[in-house]
């Protein structure tokens, strides 16, 4: 069996992450496209620049690049990251989709990353790219519902300032 990416799915880490937002879905969508709002310190994920656009992002002083796979315009983003000092064929995929309800919107993110970029060290020191494994792993596992809670002020404080 084959994942999505064309990855054994028995040689890839999932993480998945599903949060309801309390915002129209545009307002949603348009601050999901702001990636320095919630998913970076700073950078851009190059979205106008159509198919294979390559964006940079920077986040506790990790740059990564990106590289646009889909764009669904109003629901779904797809997108390869690395760390910029390592190697793309250890990117990570994430993909975002805006899925409409009645009430909040629900908002689900899947990062997908290939075993082979979360592999340990195999000697005492490390090298550049090894640390690049275990930020991405690391950052995968725990920063989503970090960022995801950003998101979420983000909208939260969009919401407020209709009402004032």
């Amino acid at each position: 069996m084959r994942h999505d990416d064309g990855i054994p799915a028995e040689r890839v880490i999932e993480v998945e992450r599903v949060i309801e937002l309390d915002g129209p879905i545009d307002e949603v969508w348009a601050l999901v496209c702001r990636a320095d709002l919630w998913l970076a310190d700073e950078g851009a994920l190059g979205l106008g620049d159509g198919p294979n656009a390559i964006g940079r992002l920077v986040e506790g002083g990790i740059a990564r690049t990106t590289r646009l796979d889909q764009l669904d315009v109003g629901r779904r983003i797809a997108f390869r990251w690395w760390d910029e000092r390592g190697d793309e064929g250890d990117a990570s995929r994430v993909e975002i989709t805006l899925v409409p309800t009645d009430g909040p919107t629900h908002l689900v993110v899947r990062e997908t990353l290939p075993a082979r970029a979360v592999r340990p060290a195999r000697t005492g020191t490390t090298s550049a790219s090894s640390n690049a494994r275990n930020r991405t792993l690391l950052g995968s596992a725990a920063n989503w519902e970090i960022r995801l809670m950003c998101l979420a002020s983000q909208v939260a404080f969009r919401s407020a300032l209709v009402l004032v």
